[in-house]
């Protein structure tokens, strides 16, 4: 669970990692609010790797502190933890209130 005010990012089909097509490139993006569950300047953001290089440095460098998904990939996990982002998976309920699912 998310309790702290901060900004998360949501790969668009749900998952880090899509069969057969490599890392997700399409995140949705905002700052979660616990107290009121609400997402503010909700964003579509995009990763191009070939111009912005890594996907853990470049959500690094648009603030995210958290990656809500629901599949889970040591390997990146474990980049995404070195530039203090954290992986959750989070629940429809958190996402269906926030008005992103």
């Amino acid at each position: 669970m998310i309790n702290e005010k901060s900004t998360i990012a949501i790969p668009y089909y749900g998952s880090l990692v899509r069969p057969g097509r490599g890392l997700e490139q399409i995140f949705l993006k905002g700052d979660y609010n616990p107290q009121s569950h609400q997402v503010e300047n909700v964003a579509v953001s995009v990763w191009d790797p070939k111009s912005e290089g890594r996907l853990h440095k470049w959500l690094a460098a648009q603030g995210v502190k958290k990656v809500c998904c629901r599949d889970h990939n040591e390997r990146y996990e474990a980049l995404l933890s070195e530039e203090g982002i954290t992986v959750v998976d989070e629940d429809q309920d958190l996402l269906l209130g926030a008005g992103w699912a």
